[in-house]
């Protein structure tokens, strides 16, 4: 009885433990993420964005929030 309450002690540890590293691992996946996510947002609000020759710069004209590619919701810089 006693070598089945610690193996069954032993065998839900090992799998917290696997557990507990898979979602350190997302974890880290998530903080890289996001870290890209805000690199590519300064690079934005720097200004760096080159528009098509015919564009001009929207200066407040268009205030009406678009769908970008990636699911999220923009203000359009250029018209």
């Amino acid at each position: 009885m006693a070598y089945s309450l610690i193996s069954t002690i032993h065998h839900r540890t090992n799998q917290f433990n696997q557990q507990l590293r898979k979602s350190e691992q997302h974890i880290l996946a998530q903080c890289e993420l996001v870290a890209q996510r805000d690199k590519e947002l300064a690079h934005l609000r720097l200004g760096n964005i080159k528009a098509p020759a015919s564009f001009l710069p929207n200066q407040g004209h268009v205030n009406c929030i678009i769908p970008s590619e990636g699911g999220g919701l923009m203000v359009p810089h250029f018209i």
